[in-house]
């Protein structure tokens, strides 16, 4: 009876190792989920602050701009890529 006593206390250790692998590997799939969905938002801003940019530098008066206004454009540019926003 000795030895069904030790087996099953070496089942129920295999099986506590087993259900704690199993959680750690939970822990890390949803882990690395979170940092997919973060990395996704990150480029959703970045895809933006492009399109702003292209939409900004695709304007039709692009070529007749004076020193003056070039330095305004600068700093706008500037303010769309730090803040990820519209100017306007």
């Amino acid at each position: 009876m000795n030895n069904e006593g030790d087996y099953l206390n070496f089942a129920n250790e295999l099986k506590e190792q087993y259900d704690e692998t199993q959680r750690e590997h939970q822990r890390k799939i949803e882990e690395e989920k979170r940092k997919q969905q973060l990395l996704q938002q990150e480029i959703k801003r970045e895809r933006t602050k492009v399109k702003q940019l292209q939409t900004y530098l695709n304007r039709s008066d692009i070529n007749r701009i004076t020193p003056k206004q070039l330095d305004k454009m600068n700093d706008e540019m500037m303010l769309i890529i730090m803040r990820g926003g519209n100017t306007k």
